[in-house]
């Protein structure tokens, strides 16, 4: 029997919940049943918390088999607790539910009641909170090995099942904010998007989740990411001249990169605010010189970004947030599939380049 520390197992586990081999995951469980009973009543039992979390990973990828493994093998040296919830007050038995999962659904029934017949049923909500349900499958994204097409799949479900992917929680939150607030993928975000989630909507605190984007550290550090990210929300943004704020959060991402690369490694290309310009904003030179730069070998780089700024834009670059404007969002998508147009020109129009930037 091959030897597995707590970490390497869940890895394992993982792995084969998505490649669905019920064989190798029933063996595995076996050894996990083994080193639960083995670890019971020590401190070294806490390093199994993670095993509450399978059954949401199998209820995701509808591996009922597993599910009944798990209830089966593990019900007497694990505790699933009818109160452990997959997200607030949803239960994973719903989530099996709403995605019609029918057969994972009655395993989960029978893996919470445990043999306890005063909880003869688990107490799932009557109605489901769009919000909620969203924010839970978030909450995932992690203990699914970053498998993101399962997620985006469960995502497809729910939006085609009814659920408002902009539904709004506490602070007005959408499901968007909550996975940018948990660095979900550009991937994740991107699917979302397409799905028909809002980038605009504001929380309480006026903050969308481009606002959000931008402020979060992990994304503000890949420069990449944050024009990845800047394309999708120019999708949705024809008016872009009214957005004063994004210049000053794309400011304070260039000084950043001012702050923490090196001189020589520095074109003016790396910058948001040259993208910025070129997508239709007004970009001044006081935006520019609000970047305190001290170190004078950065001067030849904001000097030829000045440049970029002082020049007319090219009739290219007029036509294309023109277009733009006439067709916000994800209307451009769909006009350009039907338009006769070069391959080229399409790509342009939609700023490709950004996804290999």
């Amino acid at each position: 029997m091959a030897s597995y520390d707590t970490i390497s197992m869940l890895a394992t586990l993982k792995r084969l919940i998505h490649e669905g081999d019920d064989d190798e995951f029933t063996a595995l469980v076996d050894t996990l049943q083994f080193d639960l009973f083995k670890k019971a009543k020590t401190k070294a039992f806490g390093a199994y918390s993670w095993v509450k979390k399978l059954p949401v990973l199998c209820t995701l990828y509808n591996r009922s088999k597993m599910i009944k493994c798990i209830r089966t093998m593990l019900k007497d040296a694990y505790t699933f607790d009818c109160n452990t919830s997959f997200a607030l007050d949803i239960h994973v038995k719903d989530l099996a539910k709403v995605l019609k999962y029918n057969e994972c659904e009655n395993e989960l029934q029978q893996l919470y009641n445990n043999g306890d017949h005063k909880n003869h049923h688990v107490c799932t909500n009557t109605h489901i909170d769009d919000y909620c349900i969203f924010e839970g499958v978030i909450e995932t994204i992690t203990i699914c090995n970053y498998d993101f097409a399962i997620i985006n799949k469960t995502f497809e479900l729910l939006v085609e099942y009814g659920f408002n992917i902009n539904a709004q929680g506490p602070s007005a939150k959408t499901p968007l904010h909550i996975a940018v607030i948990k660095t979900a993928p550009f991937d994740v975000i991107r699917k979302m998007i397409a799905l028909g989630a809002d980038i605009n909507v504001m929380d309480k605190f006026g903050y969308s989740p481009f606002h959000l984007c931008i402020k979060k550290r992990d994304y503000r550090n890949d420069q990449r990411l944050i024009l990845k990210l800047l394309k999708l929300w120019l999708y949705q943004n024809p008016d872009v001249f009214l957005h004063e704020d994004i210049i000053q959060h794309a400011v304070s991402c260039d000084l950043k990169l001012l702050q923490f690369s090196k001189a020589s490694t520095i074109t003016h290309e790396k910058f948001l605010l040259p993208w910025l310009h070129r997508a239709g904003f007004r970009i001044a030179r006081g935006h520019v010189n609000e970047m305190p730069v001290t170190d004078v070998k950065y001067l030849p780089v904001i000097d030829d970004m000045l440049s970029t700024f002082n020049k007319p834009r090219s009739l290219k670059v007029n036509a294309t947030v023109q277009i733009r404007k006439t067709y916000p969002g994800l209307k451009l998508h769909e006009t350009l599939k039907h338009a006769p147009l070069p391959s080229s020109i399409r790509d342009y129009i939609l700023m490709e380049e950004l996804n290999t930037t």
